[in-house]
């Protein structure tokens, strides 16, 4: 998937990769939006 191949190349940490979903499943959207941390905003 794309997104894993951007952690593996550091354009995305893996905390921000565990935070998008892509899902047909309503049930694992719901729990997924439910259970939502948002992550800092990074600072240069």
């Amino acid at each position: 998937m794309f997104y894993d191949k951007m952690v593996e190349d550091g354009f995305l940490s893996l905390e921000d990769r565990a935070n998008i979903l892509f899902s047909d499943n309503f049930a694992e959207i719901e729990t997924f939006i439910s259970n939502y941390k948002a992550t800092s905003i990074r600072q240069y």
